[in-house]
């Protein structure tokens, strides 16, 4: 079995990926739980051979690929998923992970969300929207167990939500890690990122997760740019 856990990046996909690997565990299926750091490593992952065969695979990925779409196409993907936020909220989020200038930001940003406009236009994804699923936690954990068709009753609920609240992943950040945790260290195009190699939290993956911080994060200088560049994301995903 073989879950795609994808949307752009700094909209929840790893609350997400949490969740849906407790409810897997829970019933003794234990993920391979994979990162592919860009779309090569993912066509290289998606291409292994008896990929998902003895074990559920679940990828936690930010690109749509060729290779993906085929996959999905052809029905040997189980559950596709793809987050999204709003883009001025995942633009400065972006910057603060990666100390990116506003430029590079945007421009990454815009890639990300063309993927996103591609696999979930042709259908092949369920999108979900960043706000709702930190809103209703619990809400997220009864979906993601119907998508699976498991059954799921108020105490597991309540154990998941408890085990992916924002205290206990704060907790299991790297730069609040104890001595001797497993640290996987990521150089990416900006900086190296320090993650968890089991929860996939980074060392600044815990920001602000207010609607609308883009308002006092983003220079006031940056604003109309923003808006402007972003504003076909902004008004179809509904943050108009």
């Amino acid at each position: 079995m073989i879950l795609i856990n994808g949307g752009i990046p700094r909209s929840g996909t790893v609350l997400v990926c949490a969740v849906l690997r407790a409810l897997l565990e829970a019933r003794g299926m234990a993920p391979e739980v994979c990162n592919p750091s860009d779309g090569w490593q993912l066509d290289a992952l998606l291409e292994r051979d008896g990929l998902g065969a003895e074990r559920p695979v679940l990828i936690h990925t930010h690109h749509c690929t060729g290779t993906l779409l085929t996959r999905l196409r052809a029905g040997e993907i189980r559950l596709c998923l793809w987050n999204h936020r709003e883009p001025r909220d995942a633009l400065v989020s972006l910057i603060a992970l990666h100390d990116l200038d506003f430029e590079t930001g945007l421009a990454a940003l815009r890639q990300y969300l063309a993927m996103r406009d591609h696999i979930v236009a042709a259908g092949l994804a369920t999108p979900l929207a960043y706000e709702r699923i930190v809103a209703d936690r619990r809400g997220l954990i009864r979906a993601l167990a119907q998508m699976l068709h498991l059954e799921i009753g108020r105490k597991e609920v309540e154990a998941i939500a408890d085990q992916t609240d924002i205290a206990r992943h704060r907790s299991l950040m790297p730069c609040s890690a104890q001595p001797g945790q497993p640290i996987r260290r990521i150089k990416t195009r900006f900086r190296e990122v320090l993650e968890d190699p089991q929860t996939l939290l980074n060392d600044r993956h815990i920001q602000s997760g207010r609607a609308g911080r883009w308002r006092s994060d983003l220079p006031r200088t940056h604003h109309a740019q923003a808006a402007q560049e972003l504003w076909p994301w902004i008004d179809a995903l509904g943050y108009a």
